[in-house]
């Protein structure tokens, strides 16, 4: 049950935009220590490709890139929507409907603060936090 005090928004729209937190290292890797975990953020110098440097960075990102990726992930669905538009539609919802349920934007005080950075974090939302049981966390984790 959700509690009376979180107020209800409005679901995310594909032109919500928000900073994804991203560790860029120039090779494999252990888990990040406590000073890759800590370390401060750095503006993106270009838009394309890598970034040159080790360390943390914030891009933005939209809403409508994330439904995107999610369609897209794995086994390419575009086939199955010829040949069995049911089951594909299936795949689909079953793709999009956790991040629907369970995701929203919320505002950040980031601790390294980087120009041209949104605020904002995609992070689980009152939903998952306290309507959802146990297996479907799981699941959606």
């Amino acid at each position: 049950m959700i509690p009376a005090d979180i107020p209800d928004e409005p679901p995310l729209t594909y032109a919500d935009s928000f900073d994804i937190p991203v560790l860029f290292r120039n090779g494999p890797a252990k888990k990040p220590r406590r000073q890759w975990r800590t370390a401060k953020h750095t503006a993106r110098a270009k838009v394309d490709g890598f970034p040159a440097a080790d360390g943390w960075y914030a891009p933005t990102t939209t809403w409508k890139e994330i439904i995107k990726a999610a369609t897209e992930a794995g086994c390419d669905v575009t086939p199955h929507l010829q040949n069995q538009p049911r089951y594909a539609h299936g795949e689909l919802v079953a793709r999009l409907s956790p991040l629907y349920a369970y995701l929203g934007a919320h505002p950040v005080e980031p601790r390294h603060p980087v120009s041209g950075a949104k605020g904002r974090r995609l992070t689980w939302n009152p939903v998952y936090a306290h309507g959802t049981e146990r297996s479907a966390k799981n699941a959606a984790g």
